[in-house]
């Protein structure tokens, strides 16, 4: 039954009007990443309006560091979603049995080289970034206790990122819905009820992460996946993972050079302003960032687009992105140039 809805959804890309069927694949995707950005949103409300302005910057502060861990999600989820979408074009069942299991060693290998010093550092990160005083103490709570949950925000947001590979756009958005519900629950209950402040508001992520991860790996044990998901293998195979890596890694370089900017702009606003700037410039940024979703449009549907067309339409496909890569960029220009 799923190799049937596998052949049909091939055929459907291959026939298929690509200007429609973009927006067929984009839309549930661009939803996921919305609703995947409400949960930085609902933390700077909570914590800003349950906590206060030093929670609220420090939490700011902490931020772009904690998006580095999610970053390594991104690169090995978009590595692998590719290195998949081509194996699913290409017919290869040997890449597509050791997606999984590879997936799941890299996040325990980025978990332990990466998230585990990040742990140990926090503190001069923070600093890093012009964190002082109760701004400071407050950010290193918030990040010490987002990077104990980093295996579940690596290894959930790897599985999301297959999952769209695959073209489930739908179930990718849904994973990050019970994500998000279950953080914007216990947010609250953590800061008010039990009084556990900025740390009760970052284990309250780290659950809603926890969530976000069990349900994409039910959904491959369930057999629901469109190739043969080894969800409980962790037979490593080295050039599958180095095509993981090669084909994630450019990707990881926007988080890195986001933290970069962070670092930059953070540093200023405390040289030059007090605790009020920091925290309204951290609710500002946090907003512009959210709406800074749209941006991401022409990516969202291009990893299914790839690989299944991997031998046929490509001009098809390549004339269209020519195309809506000068409108897209045309119309964030004059984002910038009116805002």
């Amino acid at each position: 039954m799923e190799n049937l809805l596998e052949q049909d959804q091939k055929a459907l890309i291959l026939s298929h009007d690509i200007k429609k069927l973009v927006w067929k694949l984009s839309l549930p995707s661009i939803a996921s990443m919305v609703l995947f950005g409400l949960n930085t949103v609902s933390d700077s409300i909570f914590v800003g309006q349950l906590i206060g302005q030093a929670a609220l910057s420090g939490v700011a502060l902490a931020g772009p560091l904690t998006a580095i861990v999610l970053g390594f999600g991104y690169w090995i989820g978009t590595g692998a979603a590719n290195v998949l979408s081509i194996a699913l074009g290409a017919d290869d069942k040997k890449t597509q049995q050791g997606i999984l299991a590879n997936t799941a060693i890299l996040t325990l290998a980025m978990t332990l080289l990466f998230a585990l010093p990040i742990y140990l550092a926090a503190e001069p990160l923070i600093k890093m970034m012009g964190g002082k005083g109760e701004i400071l103490a407050q950010g290193v709570i918030y990040f010490k206790t987002t990077v104990l949950g980093a295996v579940f925000w690596i290894y959930g947001m790897s599985l999301n990122l297959i999952i769209r590979g695959e073209g489930k756009m739908r179930k990718s958005a849904m994973m990050v819905v019970y994500g998000l519900v279950v953080n914007i629950t216990l947010t609250p209950f953590f800061i008010i009820i039990l009084g556990t402040g900025v740390e009760g508001a970052a284990w309250a992520t780290n659950v809603g992460m926890l969530v976000f991860s069990m349900d994409g790996i039910l959904y491959f044990k369930n057999g629901k996946a469109s190739f043969i998901a080894n969800i409980g293998s962790f037979k490593y195979d080295k050039e599958i993972a180095k095509k993981i890596i090669r084909n994630g890694f450019p990707g990881f370089i926007f988080n890195i050079m986001a933290l970069v900017q962070a670092m930059v702009v953070f540093n200023v606003v405390i040289k030059i302003g007090n605790e009020k700037d920091v925290a309204f410039f951290a609710a500002a940024n946090v907003i512009y960032l959210f709406l800074w979703t749209h941006a991401c449009f022409s990516a969202c549907c291009r990893n299914q687009l790839r690989g299944k067309t991997i031998r046929q339409n490509k001009k098809r496909i390549l004339f269209f992105y020519i195309q809506w890569f000068v409108i897209d960029y045309s119309v964030l220009g004059i984002h910038h140039a009116f805002p």
